[in-house]
């Protein structure tokens, strides 16, 4: 199938197909695991680290089966996900 592959400027990265896209974003120095939170809506991804870091946050131009997804840290730090 088709792939989309793309990069922000502020770091993260995403590789996107017909039924799945793939976010991958640095953390802050300091970061850790742990402190990775993400949010899924129908139309929107979000990931912060801590309470302030925003890693990655706006609208999807389709909707996402948002009990089917799901997030992982991978590296350092520890491992946290939901």
């Amino acid at each position: 199938g088709r792939q989309i592959e793309g990069r922000h400027v502020s770091g993260y990265s995403w590789v996107e197909t017909e039924g799945e896209i793939e976010i991958s974003c640095p953390l802050p120095a300091g970061g850790r695991a742990a402190d990775v939170r993400c949010e899924m809506e129908s139309r929107r991804l979000a990931a912060r680290c801590g309470s302030v870091q925003t890693l990655f946050e706006g609208p999807l131009s389709g909707r996402i089966d948002v009990e089917g997804s799901g997030w992982s840290v991978e590296g350092g730090g520890g491992e946290a996900g939901g």
